[in-house]
C-alpha cells in the first residue's frame, strides 16, 4: 500500500494502536493467541480488560470460574501454560469506552494527514521550517506531543 492509497482515518487509528501496542478505544471483543512461558500468569496486550469470554490452553478449554484476571490485563490460569508458541488463546472484551481524549487525538491526526500537501513531509523557506508528520508507507507518523498524550495508554515494552 502506498501513502497515496492510505485512508487517513484508518491510518490515524493504526498509528495510535501501533504506538500504544493495543486497541485503546472503544471497547471491543478481540481474541489473542499468546505464547506459553511455563507460568500460570499471562499478560494480555491491554490496559483496560473488561471481561474474559473464553480461555483455551494447548487447545483445551479452561473453565472461566477457574481463571482470575485484573483490569490491567493480567490473567492467572489454574495451571502453568506449556512453553509453546501460541499455547494460550484468550477472547476478551477490552478497551476504554469513555476515551474522549483518544477520539479527539485520532481526529486531529486524521485531519492533519488529510490536509497535508501530497508527498510533502517538510518545507523550508529561509529560516522557517514546517514538518507535516504525514503519511508514509506504514501510515501516519506521530508528533512528539501526540506520543506524549498517548503515553498513559502505552503498554510497557512496546517498541
Amino acid at each position: 500500500m502506498t501513502a497515496a492509497t492510505v485512508d487517513p482515518a484508518e491510518a490515524a487509528e493504526q498509528a495510535v494502536r501501533r504506538y500504544c501496542g493495543w486497541h485503546v478505544a472503544p471497547t471491543i471483543e478481540e481474541t489473542f493467541r499468546l505464547d506459553g512461558h511455563g507460568s500460570s500468569v499471562v499478560k494480555l496486550p491491554t490496559l483496560a480488560l473488561d471481561e474474559v469470554l473464553d480461555v483455551q490452553v494447548a487447545g483445551r478449554p479452561v473453565a472461566l470460574d477457574r481463571v482470575q484476571w485484573s483490569t490491567n490485563g493480567l490473567l492467572r490460569l489454574p495451571a502453568p501454560a506449556p512453553r509453546e508458541f501460541g499455547a494460550v488463546v484468550v477472547t476478551v472484551r477490552h478497551g476504554f469506552e469513555d476515551a474522549t481524549d483518544i477520539g479527539a487525538l485520532v481526529a486531529g491526526i486524521r485531519d492533519r494527514s488529510t490536509n497535508m500537501p501530497a508527498g510533502v513531509t517538510r518545507k523550508q523557506i529561509g529560516d522557517v521550517s514546517v514538518s507535516y508528520g504525514g503519511l508514509d508507507e506504514r501510515g501516519v507518523r506521530l508528533f512528539a506531543s501526540e506520543r506524549e498524550a498517548l503515553a498513559p495508554y502505552r503498554l510497557e515494552g512496546t517498541p
